[in-house]
């Protein structure tokens, strides 16, 4: 009898543990979209995330959490934010390549 116990907890821990592996695996790209959505908002003019927010149509708390890195953006309110704010979708969501679409370095208000 102990020995099934043992056995099926066993069991459901590699389970968990597979499937914190796949979460892992399959959000990893986001770390740190947050940040880079921050530094777009600013670069693109919009002082507030409720100015974004106004600008994509969207909740002003679901565009703060993204920022804060507490709630990671569905593909299409990403798409949204980079016709917004005018980046490259790759840039936004998984850091790689330029900022901007044609390649041009942002200009930093002073």
């Amino acid at each position: 009898r102990k020995f099934k116990y043992v056995a099926r907890a066993r069991e459901t821990e590699e389970r968990r543990a597979t499937r914190t592996a796949r979460h892992v695996k399959k959000w990893l790209p986001f770390i740190g979209i947050g940040k880079r959505l921050l530094l777009a908002r600013v670069y693109a003019g919009f002082e507030t995330a409720g100015a974004l927010a106004a600008a994509i149509k969207h909740d002003r708390s679901s565009v703060n959490g993204w920022e804060r890195g507490k709630i990671l953006p569905r593909e299409k309110a990403v798409l949204r934010l980079c016709s917004a704010l005018n980046v490259n979708f790759d840039w936004l969501a998984y850091g790689r390549g330029p900022m901007h679409p044609d390649g041009a370095a942002p200009v930093i208000p002073l």
